[in-house]
């Protein structure tokens, strides 16, 4: 039976590395290293350890190098990243996965580069949406600090945000996506998605607050329509419950209402964009 280990022999001081076993095909025990997290430029070579009694080849992207890239038995295998620029210009965060393949299977790692943080999940402001578009529910809290608004990852609840971003309000990064939501063209509006978990937002009942659903019932009230005024703030209505999302700032929090709240705010939408 051929097998194959792989092992870190040197760690660098820019990365963080998780050790776990697997199985491979149900016949073979793997130590692998899960995920190795590097910096944006001058990474260190890193030394891999291969001991295996067959062949094997190693899988790499275009931005790692491997020496050698294949080989018999056991052996050391050097690794080297390159700088995480294009043209003089920092680029966005990137990852790949690297690969020692031999017969019975394959031994993983999972590379993350850091990058420039106001590059990949950028936000900016706008005045209309479009079917699939990803955007952000910001508004100002009552010191004047922008906020993203939070998906619910229960059942129902009021929409939190958050104050940890990157940027400002014309310009927005954030590390995932998780906080979009996906507007969904339907008839008569939308449907709102949360991307993070996949679940759609809607109305049900008489309360204020939202519910969340991977399936949306027959009872509930998932459609919505979007009107943005002239400044750019928009009004999301729930038509078959006729009340509109609002921001509180007396309770840090958005719900949805049938009537203007004392410290309500509309949103502004942020659409996610591409090769910021």
């Amino acid at each position: 039976m051929k097998k194959i280990y792989i092992a870190l022999m040197a760690l660098l001081a820019v990365a963080a590395c998780k050790e776990k076993e697997i199985n491979l095909a149900s016949r073979v025990i793997l130590p692998q290293t899960e995920e190795l997290v590097v910096e944006a430029e001058n990474v260190p070579t890193l030394a891999v350890e291969v001991i295996s009694d067959g062949d094997w080849v190693v899988v790499t992207p275009d931005w790692i190098s491997a020496s050698p890239r294949y080989g018999r038995g056991d052996g050391t295998i050097l690794f080297n990243i390159a700088d995480n620029y294009s043209n003089g210009e920092m680029n966005a965060d990137r990852q790949a996965t690297v690969s020692v393949e031999c017969a019975s299977g394959a031994v993983s790692f999972l590379v993350k580069q850091a990058g420039d943080p106001m590059k990949g999940n950028v936000y900016l402001p706008v005045k209309e949406i479009k079917d699939g578009g990803v955007y952000l529910l910001v508004a100002p809290n009552k010191d004047g600090e922008t906020t993203v608004a939070v998906p619910i990852t229960s059942n129902y609840g009021y929409i939190q945000v958050t104050t940890e971003i990157m940027g400002d309000a014309e310009k927005i990064a954030l590390p995932t996506e998780d906080n979009g939501f996906k507007f969904i063209a339907v008839e008569g509006g939308w449907n709102i998605r949360q991307v993070a978990n996949d679940r759609y937002v809607f109305l049900k009942g008489t309360y204020n607050s939202f519910n969340v659903a991977a399936e949306i019932p027959e009872d509930a009230a998932p459609v919505w329509t979007v009107t943005f005024d002239a400044d750019g703030y928009a009004t999301i209505t729930n038509v078959g419950m006729n009340k509109w999302v609002q921001y509180s700032q007396n309770y840090n929090s958005y719900g949805c209402y049938p009537s203007a709240q004392d410290s309500g705010v509309l949103p502004r939408l942020y659409e996610k964009v591409e090769n910021q």
